[in-house]
């Protein structure tokens, strides 16, 4: 498998992913997941790597997921997953928004239900800008529904502030999920903790059957620029 075999807008997309999330205090962690539960972790600091990895494991059928905030640097080369203690600074808040799918969360979404993602997350994305601490938030498609991505100030964690950040990461995710999720969409309250993963854009997702109204789709990135980072009192 080589990067040639995926088309180039998908290819940019996974290139654009790399240099949002990539940091000089930690590494990237990236879980490929099979249908079959195969789970497969990886640690990145070099794009070129990166790039090659995310692409041969998604053209063999795997879902490809990355952690949004940066990992221990001592962690590159070994295969066991991190823990919110490995985490070495908060550098994103984020938002997960997904289909509200009655009865059964494990099959995709329909058009309609994914463009109520859409149509919550561009509101959202509206609200956050008019408020003076936040950029525009970065849009992304998860391939079920939609994410938004705020770069802030990076803070470096530690032992000692660890719990503090945790908590406020979930206090905020809170107020964002009580004021904006409504009978369409459900906001992942689970995604408001320091180890968080994402999928990452411009892969296809293997995670959900393939139905005729209900397909794999491939994820990306909407925005077509990233913001500055927002300057805030997070």
């Amino acid at each position: 498998m080589t990067i040639t075999q995926m088309p180039e807008g998908q290819l940019n997309d996974v290139r654009r992913f790399y240099d949002l999330i990539k940091s000089d205090e930690g590494i990237i962690e990236c879980f490929f997941i099979n249908p079959d539960g195969k789970n497969i972790t990886r640690y990145y600091e070099d794009k070129e790597k990166f790039i090659k990895d995310v692409v041969s494991f998604n053209l063999k059928g795997f879902t490809c997921y990355a952690g949004i905030q940066p990992r221990r640097r001592d962690f590159l080369g070994s295969n066991k997953a991190s823990t919110k203690e490995d985490i070495v600074a908060l550098r994103f808040l984020y938002i997960d928004i997904d289909p509200n799918i009655p009865g059964d969360e494990k099959i995709n979404a329909t058009d309609e239900e994914k463009k109520h993602c859409l149509n919550t997350a561009t509101h959202i994305q509206g609200v956050l800008t008019e408020i003076k601490e936040y950029q525009e938030p970065i849009l992304t498609d998860s391939g079920n529904g939609n994410w938004l991505l705020m770069p802030i100030p990076e803070i470096p964690t530690n032992d000692e502030n660890r719990s503090e950040i945790d908590a406020r990461l979930k206090a905020w995710g809170s107020e964002i999920k009580k004021k904006f999720e409504n009978e369409y969409i459900t906001i992942d309250s689970s995604v408001f903790e320091l180890r968080r993963i994402t999928k990452i854009p411009g892969t296809k997702i293997f995670n959900k059957p393939d139905q005729p109204d209900r397909p794999q789709r491939i994820s990306g990135i909407i925005s077509e620029e990233f913001p500055e980072k927002s300057r805030m009192n997070f």
